[in-house]
């Protein structure tokens, strides 16, 4: 397999995939732990302070306020052939060696970029923590496979001159790129992909197969991302209704079951979901395994006519873009279980206040009787 590029428009949270990429936020796809190799990560700014100096920058150089639809990042993954890969491990004492030499070219990478572009460079991380595990037999010892690739966040304006940078690059600097990352590690063996589209392809009924397994992973994503948007519209309709119960005259018995059945359907949503991220993480790692395998035979074109100009080079690129989709939908997932255990904990504590009060409720009838009692109940119920 060759070297493969790809230059996204960073739509997620930068801050997320900074923090996946450097990996503070560890997903649950890493190989395990005895088969992990060594990451190299460079950090030159965070998301953050870089958005505040664009910003400052641009405002100084153009003259007006940066719009708040500008992309201000790109992303480079940079993938690496497991052919390639497993011919140079034999010639490295140990193969983090070679990694970090990866990683050094990535970086002499990066600079092209800014040189030639404008790009601003605001982390570079070659991760050697993930792939796939094979055994030849149930008793046999397992072989590690690693997916080692390069990401590297780009800021898109540009210090000097206050402009975007990614608008100006064409269809044309986008092969050439191709061809400059082949040459940036050609040392080791790694080449383009062929540029005609048309003379290359997987056999067709191979990539057919391929093809039809990945449409509806695409289409799960689709789905996951509707089921996270309405589990978000339930939470903020679940705040509104509690906030609602509290403030309104209380009927104990009534408001109490409420609160506490909807927290169980809460989590039963969180299970629910967690579970479909879990099956989907599986699959996309099983198609992963059956790619790697399946793009060093013999290539022709795909069968599907929306799919017919693609190469095994597009479609690694691809299947790339959908593993970071799927890492930043599990990033907003976690995030998302977060604010509904939250909600959870606090609908709990306002259970528990009201339950308090209300077991002393008959205590303070007799103290003070039922009318000024029912009052007292109420002040105290709304303060909660």
């Amino acid at each position: 397999m060759p070297i493969a590029f790809k230059l996204n428009s960073h739509s997620t949270n930068a801050q997320f995939s900074e923090a996946h990429n450097a990996r503070k936020i560890e997903p649950d796809y890493l190989l395990k732990k005895e088969h992990r190799l060594t990451n190299f990560h460079t950090q030159k700014i965070t998301p953050e302070n870089y958005t505040q100096k664009a910003t400052k920058i641009y405002k100084e150089k153009v003259g007006q306020k940066l719009h708040p639809k500008t992309q201000l990042f790109h992303e480079a993954i940079l993938v690496f052939g497991a052919k390639e890969l497993e011919q140079l491990y034999p010639k490295y004492i140990d193969k983090n060696f070679l990694h970090k030499e990866l990683h050094e070219r990535a970086q002499a990478y990066a600079q092209h970029l800014h040189e030639k572009y404008g790009f601003e460079i605001l982390s570079i991380h070659t991760h050697c923590d993930e792939g796939h595990i094979t055994k030849s037999h149930p008793m046999a010892t397992e072989k590690p496979h690693y997916n080692i690739h390069t990401h590297i966040l780009l800021g898109n304006v540009n210090y000097s001159t206050g402009r975007t940078c990614r608008r100006k690059m064409t269809k044309k600097n986008l092969s050439e790129e191709q061809t400059k990352v082949a040459e940036t590690f050609n040392q080791y063996g790694f080449e383009r992909g062929i540029k005609d589209k048309k003379k290359v392809g997987l056999e067709h009924k191979e990539f057919k197969a391929v093809a039809q397994e990945t449409a509806p992973l695409i289409q799960k994503i689709k789905i996951l991302e509707n089921n996270l948007s309405a589990a978000n519209k339930e939470i903020e309709m679940l705040k509104k209704s509690t906030e609602s119960h509290l403030s309104s005259k209380i009927q104990p018995d009534n408001n109490f079951l409420s609160v506490s059945t909807e927290n169980e359907v809460l989590k039963a949503k969180i299970k629910e979901i967690e579970g479909q991220n879990k099956a989907f993480v599986e699959k996309m790692k099983e198609l992963e395994g059956k790619l790697s395998q399946e793009l060093t035979r013999k290539e022709t074109r795909f069968l599907d006519p929306s799919l017919r100009e693609k190469t095994k080079e597009d479609l690694i690129s691809e299947i790339g873009s959908l593993r970071l989709k799927i890492e930043m939908l599990q990033e907003i997932n976690g995030d998302y279980v977060a604010k509904v255990e939250q909600k959870v904990a606090e609908n709990k504590a306002r259970f528990d206040a009201l339950t308090k009060i209300f077991l002393e409720l008959p205590r303070e009838v007799k103290r003070m009787g039922l009318k000024q009692a029912f009052e007292e109940f109420q002040n105290q119920s709304q303060k909660i």
